[in-house]
């Protein structure tokens, strides 16, 4: 997908892997910014850029050196 300004939740839900619920309740919580235009809800690009970035990072799991 093309980089734009700005999505729709539909455009998002092609890229987002965790779904519309996932997606809605992310906006709910506050941890990603959304817009409305008339009754069309959108999130800029930068903030759904700084919603993934915030996920918790997964540490590799280390072996003890013998």
């Amino acid at each position: 997908m093309t980089r734009k300004p700005a999505y729709t939740i539909e455009e998002l839900l092609q890229i987002h892997p965790g779904g519309r619920t996932r997606l809605y309740d992310a906006i709910k919580a506050g941890q990603l910014v959304a817009r409305k235009i008339g009754r069309q809800t959108i999130v800029l690009d930068d903030e759904y850029t700084a919603y993934l970035q915030a996920l918790p990072k997964i540490e590799p799991k280390r072996e003890p050196v013998p």
